[in-house]
């Protein structure tokens, strides 16, 4: 497909899951059997990392799923804290509202925090304490395009049912 995407022929199993996965069909399986990426279909990727989740041979390398992200935030809490889960969704949507009211771009990126959970060399290069694990992580920095307003649309009708004891 290009330099940021590629299959690790020797390790791929040819499982075809990362096929099964690929929201934008990017993926197929060649008459040679091997897996590859559609160069026709190049443009549509939105380097979701789906197919490198689901690789359990770890045969898929997609570069730039930070986006080219100056800034890399983490929100992490020990495991056993009380609603640490929760609480880290509540900073993430602080922090993103913060940043756009900045006229920053921000962005949560969901396959980067169990990426460093499972891997040593990146928790440490990432300095989560032992006991943690990142819960949420966001990419922040100026958006490449400006929009120029904000679309109305119609509202949904709402029926709000009570239950009156």
């Amino acid at each position: 497909m290009n330099e940021t995407h590629f299959i690790d022929p020797a390790t791929c199993t040819r499982c075809e899951l990362c096929v099964a996965i690929c929201p934008a069909g990017i993926l197929i399986k060649s008459d040679t059997g091997e897996i590859t990426f559609r160069t026709e279909r190049a443009g549509i990727c939105i380097h979701c990392g789906h197919c490198m989740a689901i690789c359990e041979s770890k045969s898929i390398t997609i570069e730039g799923i930070a986006r080219n992200a100056p800034a890399l935030f983490l929100f992490h809490a020990p495991k056993g804290a009380e609603e640490h889960t929760v609480d880290a969704h509540i900073c993430l949507t602080y922090a993103m509202l913060a940043a756009h009211s900045l006229g920053l771009g921000a962005t949560a990126i969901g396959l980067i925090g169990p990426t460093i959970n499972q891997s040593k060399p990146l928790r440490k290069m990432f300095q989560i304490p032992k006991g943690n694990e990142v819960v949420e992580s966001m990419i922040l920095g100026y958006p490449k395009l400006q929009f120029k307003r904000a679309i109305i649309r119609p509202r949904k009708n709402i029926r709000i049912i009570s239950n009156s004891l």
